[in-house]
């Protein structure tokens, strides 16, 4: 298990540290790995995404705190090669952002970049703004494609979504105050487009979290205040 940066609750700031969870370990603990190149910055409220084939894990956006109140919102996407922990930049966003969506596609090829949480005024970091933009970065070469995104979009924060890649498509997660809604995302040729598909009525304990998908069972799991299972 790796993890990179986040609130450091020993400086009351962020860290720039990438720690390992060893599972084989007959004690497993997490320490801090040794990286070479250029690591991004210290952040909070990033998102990362693993593409397991070529063990490589994607860093996109994120904020800091200057001096104990000035938010920086952060648009750099970063890859982190797991094999070698060497770090490369692989693109700049248009627009700084924490806690986009990500979807990786056509064999890892391909990173995409949707929506998230930027702070219109440095000065007060709870004043926020959400974004319902897209983009399509190809990963080799750091080229970024901005997507015409349509339909019915979620609601709720960024922060508060999931996405989740089932074989049926990708699909997104809404707690809203009546239930969590979901959300059937389509990816095109220079598009995205949403259509609500489902509710359902148990919006208790979902909480904030990550979506994952076990590709040997089709499954999603949603980690929050609770685990989630997602089927379609």
């Amino acid at each position: 298990v790796v993890r990179f940066a986040g609130s450091d609750p020993s400086t009351g700031g962020e860290t720039a540290g990438v720690f390992v969870l060893d599972r084989a370990a007959a004690s497993p603990s997490w320490s801090e790995a040794t990286t070479s190149g250029t690591p991004p910055a210290a952040r909070t409220w990033h998102s990362t995404i693993v593409d397991p084939a070529s063990r490589t894990m994607y860093v996109v956006g994120g904020y800091r705190l200057e001096g104990g109140s000035t938010v920086v919102d952060l648009a750099d996407v970063a890859a982190l090669d797991l094999a070698s922990m060497a770090w490369r930049t692989v693109a700049t966003l248009p627009v700084g952002r924490s806690s986009p969506l990500l979807r990786l596609a056509n064999g890892g090829a391909e990173l995409f970049v949707v929506f998230g949480t930027r702070h219109p005024t440095p000065g007060d970091p709870y004043a926020t703004t959400e974004l319902h933009d897209a983009y399509r970065i190809t990963i080799a070469t750091g080229a970024m494609e901005t997507l015409a995104v349509s339909g019915e979009l979620p609601t709720n924060s960024s922060r508060a979504l999931s996405g989740l890649d089932l074989p049926g498509g990708f699909v997104v997660l809404s707690p809203e105050p009546y239930g969590v809604d979901a959300y059937a995302a389509t990816f095109g040729a220079g598009t995205l487009s949403f259509a609500r598909t489902a509710t359902c009525e148990e919006p208790r304990g979902f909480g904030w979290g990550t979506g994952i998908t076990d590709p040997s069972t089709g499954r999603g799991y949603v980690v929050g205040d609770s685990v989630w299972q997602v089927s379609e």
